[in-house]
């Protein structure tokens, strides 16, 4: 594609080039009086969109990217001509500029890195630089030339009368300066660094090195630069570190350093024919540029037919017209926004930055407009791409925000919205994790949120709980594609003010809490979704009354082991109108007990309400092995559980939160198959990858073997296919190669969640013989416990550590911790356990592994296993399984 270049005031000269353009305005000010203000300029100011059309923003922010390329195009080229060639330092920095108020002046050649930037914004400049560049480097060119043209430009395009130097200490530079500008003055700033320090100056240039104790005196210096219009210049002197002050003392002028180790591992250098080389591949298209283009020329290139077809609908993510024609330039806005909303940076309340004010308005237009649902092969395509745009384009910290009016499958039409209010809510928290804070933000609606304890926690509000994958854009766009905002920072004792389109829930994230404290916010102008606190006061009848009637789509319950973010109608599905009928006492005991509680034990971890069961307490004891540890076996974080018409991925998707599409059942599979994803382990897993959706299911089987004898419910009952196993074996047998035809017959097919019943009768196989070892059926399950409790200390065993205690796990003749698949690692700790040598039920079950495990086995002198098979009628009863020798001639014994 060609761009439309508009080439704005490129006959102006260089000093008045960025003011006549607009010079990144848009920021604050002498406000104009409200009644006098044209729509346009009272929405840069304030943030309020009411009035725009989308043509006048289009042409407006086009005629801004054009005014910044001009700018970039007159300082770079004023800066030299000829060749560019330096070393830059592998330990070094980037530096950027925000985007719309400046732009990058250096550019490696080797990775297209910004080593240095350039801002102006209402007349006050300042650039930064990755690199001290009036370092002698072998071979440089242009360098010199570049910098005299830098330190030009900041004192307003003429040399400077008098350059101040602070908060670095080079006397290289110092000559560099008296060499480049012999009539000008050049001086040190005085101890305390006053602010006298800059009169008859034009230019400061500073670094974060200031002596000990001068770090605010040299912030207020910079501020008082500012003020008087002196430009300014940050060189980064620290290699590719960098520090709390550099960072700071660059942020106001909408510059930042790159990130973690700069440019250590990139490498980027200078090494450029020409600056007019180097100019060309900066003003190389912006893809944000791309994307207004053909929105404002009507003109996009895209067939949804071009997508990969596949059971979601067809995935365009990865589309290379789409991509470069759209999500390209809208994925790098949505990541500037995000940033401003992490940072805690409100967009409307800074000065400049008039682009992306004007593209955050153009999506506030287009959100008007949405209607779902919409299919990628039937909507028309500016309508479904605006909408895409509208997407990526949400900014939450604002003062004013219009709210979306057709949200689709997210929330329902309010008929009458839900009164606001003001809530105050403590919360003990510790670690890193996030809780709910029992607040709903509407859409469109301010929220002033504040911070009221001193704690040194750090904490942050987002609003919603969604992934992206709930929303199926590809199938069927019906709701907002990125629901869930950026995690916001509250600073003690200071507000923010929050809104978004969509509204949601309130979730307080919280980190550096090593220990429990207490924390406190207060919200105002929030609203209140059905929310049930955990706790002897919580009032049930109100809460189902709650899910029945509330205006609001969504619900959640606050406990110390789960939080359930869910769908009100979903929840009135799992306590109104279930088995529980109403009681979410019950629900929420079952929850934990079949759930929760019931995994964390079956996986060996520890904490309140979770203990290890007295025989497996009684065998760690007697092998020697740390189980009880908190820093090994502590219970994983409090569970978070979306509950939705979509899940993140297929119908349930694991992870934290982990969601699902169907309404929430303590006895359910799904529920425990999800989280045992969370909960597997590699070394616990058959075949690598192709244990992945089967050894999570051992929870799912533990939790219905335990309601059946419990609760006499035989859930999932054919779960095991322990017939398919049994006439694979027996026809094994009677083959050549026994092995061989069983790995072919469960574990040769790599698709997804191939064989699952066959391979979870393979994995059962191990409780069935614990239980034979132990003479109890009831403790068969603790093999599995025992597994988790040695691979967490496996897994943390120091080299020392090793020497000493390889004996307790089995592995004696390893001098080292050995790198071992899931395959060696069960048959090691299994046989080890049970003190059988299990080799003839891995070959048998065409398990494989390798000589140094073998030698292992070998070592241990165990008696061996005899070839059998454990089968029963029924997944879940197994009073009826029956042990049968595997042979050419077995029966099925039902």
């Amino acid at each position: 594609m060609v761009l439309k270049w508009r080439p704005v005031c490129l006959g102006l000269g260089l000093s008045l080039l960025l003011a006549a353009c607009g010079g990144g305005g848009g920021g604050s000010g002498s406000a104009t009086p409200a009644t006098e203000m044209d729509p346009l300029t009272r929405a840069l100011q304030t943030g309020n969109s009411e009035g725009l059309d989308d043509r006048t923003l289009l042409e407006k922010a086009l005629a801004e990217m054009d005014r910044l390329a001009a700018a970039q195009q007159s300082l770079v080229s004023g800066l030299g001509s000829g060749a560019l060639n330096y070393a830059v330092p592998q330990s070094s920095h980037f530096v950027s500029a925000a985007y719309g108020n400046g732009f990058t002046i250096l550019r490696g050649s080797q990775g297209g890195n910004s080593l240095a930037s350039a801002v102006t914004v209402n007349r006050k400049r300042a650039a930064g630089i990755g690199f001290e560049f009036y370092q002698d480097r072998a071979g440089q060119a242009g360098i010199d030339e570049l910098g005299r043209g830098l330190v030009s430009w900041l004192a307003g395009g003429d040399r400077p009368a008098g350059v101040a130097m602070a908060g670095i200490q080079s006397g290289v530079l110092t000559s560099w300066l008296a060499d480049s500008f012999p009539q000008s003055l050049v001086k040190r700033c005085s101890a305390g660094l006053p602010s006298s320090c800059l009169d008859g100056t034009q230019v400061l240039i500073i670094s974060d090195r200031p002596a000990s104790g001068e770090e605010a005196a040299l912030q207020a210096l910079v501020a008082s630069a500012r003020g008087r219009d002196i430009g300014v210049l940050y060189v980064h002197t620290r290699g590719w570190n960098d520090t709390a002050l550099g960072h700071d003392l660059l942020a106001p002028f909408g510059l930042s350093l790159g990130g973690y180790g700069g440019n250590y591992w990139a490498q980027d250098t200078l090494a450029w024919t020409s600056v007019t080389a180097m100019l060309e591949a900066m003003q190389s298209q912006d893809p944000i540029r791309v994307a207004l283009q053909h929105f404002h020329d009507h003109d996009f290139p895209v067939s949804f037919s071009d997508c990969v077809t596949g059971p979601g609908g067809g995935n365009c993510d990865n589309d290379a017209v789409l991509k470069s024609a759209l999500l390209d330039g809208v994925g790098a806005l949505r990541t500037q926004l995000a940033a401003l909303d992490r940072g805690g940076k409100p967009l409307f309340a800074q000065e400049g930055r008039q682009l992306l004010k004007l593209l955050v308005l153009l999506g506030d237009v287009w959100r008007r407009d949405i209607t779902y649902p919409m299919k990628k092969e039937t909507a028309p395509l500016e309508d479904f791409l605006k909408a895409l745009y509208a997407d990526y384009s949400v900014l939450y910290l604002r003062n004013v925000q219009p709210a979306q009016g057709d949200l689709g499958s997210f929330s329902a039409p309010m008929m009458t919205p839900p009164a606001t209010m003001t809530l105050t809510r403590d919360r003990e928290v510790s670690g890193n994790h996030f809780t709910a804070l029992g607040a709903y933000v509407l859409p469109g609606q301010t929220v002033r949120i504040t911070r009221q304890d001193n704690s040194e926690a750090t904490l942050a509000v987002r609003i919603n709980t969604q992934r992206t994958g709930s929303t199926r854009l590809w199938s069927e766009y019906n709701r907002p594609r990125f629901l869930s905002s950026p995690a916001m920072p509250l600073t003690r004792g200071d507000t923010v003010r929050i809104s978004s389109p969509y509204g949601g829930t309130l979730q307080l994230v919280h980190s550096d809490a090593p220990t429990a404290v207490t924390v406190s916010v207060r919200m105002e102008g929030v609203s209140r979704q059905p929310f049930l606190q955990y706790g002897p006061d919580m009032d049930q009848a109100a809460f189902a009354a709650g899910l029945q009637n509330s205006e609001l789509t969504w619900a959640e319950i606050r406990t110390p082991f789960a939080e359930v973010h869910s769908r009100r109608d979903r929840m009135n599905q799992s306590i109104n109108e279930s088995r529980y009928a109403g009681d979410s006492q019950a629900f929420l005991d079952d929850l934990f007990e079949y759930v929760l509680r019931d995994a964390y034990a079956l996986a060996g971890f520890q904490g309140e309400g979770v203990t290890l069961a007295p025989a497996v307490a009684t065998r760690c004891e007697s092998l020697g092995w740390d189980c009880t540890s908190a820093s090994i076996h502590a219970l994983p974080k409090v569970q978070h559980i979306n509950v939705d018409w979509y899940a993140h991925c297929g119908s349930g998707c694991s992870g934290n939160p982990y969601d699902q599409a169907w309404a929430l059942d303590p006895y359910g599979w799904g529920e425990s198959h999800e989280l045992g994803h969370n909960l597997q382990r590699g070394l616990l897993n058959v075949y690598g990858g192709r244990s992945g959706e089967v050894s999570n299911n051992l929870f799912p089987l533990h939790k219905n073997w335990r309601l059946l004898d419990e609760r006499g419910a035989d859930m999932s009952s054919t779960r095991l296919q322990y017939r398919g196993v049994f006439d694979i074996l027996k026809s094994a047998v009677g083959r050549g190669d026994a092995f061989q035809a069983a790995y072919d017959g469960i574990w040769a097919n790599d698709s997804y969640a191939a064989n699952n019943g066959l391979r979870m009768a393979s994995y059962i196989q191990l409780p069935h013989l614990w239980a034979e070892v132990v003479g109890d059926d009831a403790q068969g399950w603790d093999i599995v416990t025992l597994l988790y409790l040695a691979e967490r200390q496996f897994r943390g065993l120091s080299d020392s550590d090793w020497a000493v205690r390889k004996a307790e796990f089995g592995m004696g003749t390893f001098m080292e911790r050995p790198d071992l698949s899931g395959n060696e690692f069960l048959l090691i700790l299994s046989s080890y356990l049970s003190g059988r040598d299990l080799r003839p039920l891995w070959d048998q079950w065409g398990l494989d592994y390798g000589v140094a495990v073998d030698a292992q086995m070998d070592a241990l002198m165990l008696p061996a296993q005899a070839a059998v098979i454990w089968v029963g009628p029924n997944s879940n009863d197994w009073s009826l399984v029956e042990k049968v020798p595997v042979a050419s001639d077995m029966a099925w014994p039902f």
